[in-house]
């Protein structure tokens, strides 16, 4: 069994599974060219040293708001010149 890093679609950087040995966690999440998103994702980076009790309440907190920042809408911009409003 191998698992992939985090924000990798590449199965060629997948690291086989040692058992008995941790899966090192990323140091950081990496950048999504969005910066609410990135925001929302933030705590991921800490969640290695949360209680695994409070881990279902993270993710269900990063889930509603990824939602919600998905379901905005988005922000107003001007018209352009010649085109419709």
């Amino acid at each position: 069994m191998a698992v992939s890093k985090i924000g990798s679609n590449n199965s060629a950087e997948q690291e086989p599974l040692t058992p008995g040995v941790p899966t090192p966690w990323p140091d950081q999440v990496p950048a999504t060219a969005d910066a609410a998103v990135d925001a929302i994702l933030a705590p991921l980076v800490d969640l290695p040293n949360a209680p695994v009790a409070s881990h279902q309440e993270v993710f269900s907190q990063m889930y509603d708001a990824l939602n919600r920042d998905l379901n905005a809408e988005p922000a107003h911009s001007p018209a352009k010149p010649g085109g419709n409003p």
